[in-house]
């Protein structure tokens, strides 16, 4: 790799995954592109082999030399690593892949690279996963297959519906000179990631399938319904006090409260959650209040 600055910085937060990582990346180095790209691992000083093994790509594999390698002396936690990767990133677009996830198309960057240089108004992009359970079967992505089908969407979006999109899929401008400490706050970075860059422009959906993502293995897959909620309230309730449009405050707040009614006794939930649900005027035009009832009720009904 040249001494220029790269195009597009891969960046890749790592903790104790040596048992993925090797095919995180070889997804990575496999890409044909026609432009410079870097892969910088940040390792929050796992006790495990990770060490071990990401030297051996620098040394051993024929475009190790892409790779920047950075080992913390202490464990930094998943946000705060994150973050600092983040800063190190000097490429002009920026991949995201986690070192248990994986991408499966060698030509994913240049298409989104592609597509970014092309659409100046867009300021990230992203495609569908497969999702790989932990007993080895890969299915479409359950959580976000049908939640917004749209190629085209805004912050507005992110808003109103939630978390569409996977990590792994995603590559977008580096332009964002300085984050927020509240960044550090939040349960769910790459939200939070993406609803500070949708302040500066439109976001893309590829329609290929170019990743797969690990369900059952990161911190957030491996919660329960609970704990993914009220790590969900957080995430809302950080980006609210962050984000200073006041119609996206409206929509985050409400989206606050259609949570937290729903995990009301089903006798209080029957008399008051409609009612609180419709005063989310803005809700109205990004959310079928049929589907949201149905799939509440499912949920209970799952329980017992």
């Amino acid at each position: 790799m040249s001494s220029q600055i790269p195009l597009v910085s891969v960046c890749m937060i790592t903790f104790n995954q040596a048992e993925f990582i090797q095919r995180s990346i070889e997804g990575i180095l496999m890409q044909n592109v026609d432009f410079d790209f870097q892969l910088l691992i940040a390792n929050d000083a796992s006790p495990d082999c990770t060490e071990e093994l990401v030297n051996k790509y620098i040394h051993d594999y024929p475009k190790g030399n892409r790779i920047k390698y950075i080992r913390h002396s202490k464990n930094f936690g998943m946000m705060a690593n994150f973050i600092f990767a983040l800063k190190e990133c000097n490429g002009k677009y920026i991949a995201l892949c986690e070192g248990d996830d994986y991408w499966t198309d060698p030509y994913k960057l240049q298409k989104q690279v592609d597509f970014l240089e092309a659409n100046s108004d867009f300021v990230l992009c992203y495609h569908p996963v497969n999702v790989l359970f932990p007993d080895g079967q890969i299915d479409e992505d359950y959580h976000v297959k049908g939640i917004i089908d749209k190629s085209e969407s805004n912050i507005y979006d992110l808003a109103a519906i939630g978390n569409y999109i996977h990590t792994p899929s995603v590559v977008f401008r580096n332009l964002l000179n300085t984050y927020p400490d509240s960044f550090n706050e939040t349960p769910i970075g790459d939200y939070f990631l993406w609803m500070l860059l949708a302040q500066h422009g439109k976001i893309k959906k590829l329609p290929d399938v170019m990743a797969i993502y690990r369900h059952g293995v990161g911190v957030h897959s491996t919660q329960n319904d609970d704990m993914r909620s009220d790590s969900f309230i957080k995430t809302l309730d950080v980006l609210s006090k962050t984000i200073s449009d006041k119609t996206i405050v409206k929509i985050l707040r409400n989206r606050i409260l259609a949570i937290k009614s729903a995990s009301l006794p089903y006798p209080v939930r029957a008399l008051k959650n409609y009612r609180d649900l419709t005063k989310a005027e803005i809700l109205k035009d990004y959310v079928d209040f049929g589907q949201l009832v149905k799939a509440i009720w499912l949920k209970i009904r799952r329980k017992f």
